[in-house]
């Protein structure tokens, strides 16, 4: 059975570069575990980066020892709610893609106000793809094919993808991006 988006639908995925979820599947799963709860896929923004930093969340730093890459203005992420929620309370609320958030976030905040900031989510772009998440479990995403990860801007997450799920076609990868 698929997981769910908040619009009642199947959960899409937010983003494979860079590699986003709780479980870095790139998908906006959640469980008991994720004390964050990292269940809304947004566009961060320089205003939301910055924002972030100052509240001692520095998202813009890379830390390859936790598979994370930085994030840049423009990249799409799995935003903790209570971050998303405080940062529409300061003005700085990232759009967010509502095929790719979890229906969990709306514990915390209605459909209206992500509606306010939601924006169409694109089936790929040169640094991801998106796919149908399945379940609430690590490696249960349907993954891009390597095409749509070549020339990616961070070649050092592509190896360790490849040594973390083996080939492609072992990482259930469907599809190419056009």
């Amino acid at each position: 059975m698929s997981a769910l988006n908040v619009l009642g639908t199947a959960l899409q995925a937010c983003s494979y570069d860079p590699l986003t979820g709780y479980y870095r599947d790139g998908c906006c799963n959640t469980d008991a575990q994720d004390h964050g709860t990292h269940v809304v896929c947004a566009k961060v923004t320089a205003d939301f980066l910055a924002y972030s930093l100052q509240r001692g969340n520095d998202l813009v730093t890379p830390q390859p020892e936790y598979r994370f890459v930085g994030l840049r203005p423009g990249d799409r992420w799995c935003l903790c709610i209570n971050r998303w929620v405080e940062a529409l309370h300061a003005g700085v609320a990232p759009p967010v893609y509502l095929e790719a958030t979890h229906p969990k976030a709306l514990e915390r905040v209605s459909l209206e106000q992500l509606k306010e900031y939601a924006l169409p989510l694109p089936w790929c772009t040169s640094r991801s793809m998106m796919a149908t998440c399945r379940g609430g479990a690590p490696g249960r995403a349907v993954r891009p094919h390597s095409a749509c990860t070549v020339g990616s801007a961070r070649p050092w997450l592509r190896s360790r993808e490849s040594r973390f799920h083996g080939t492609p076609q072992q990482a259930g990868c469907h599809g190419l991006c056009p």
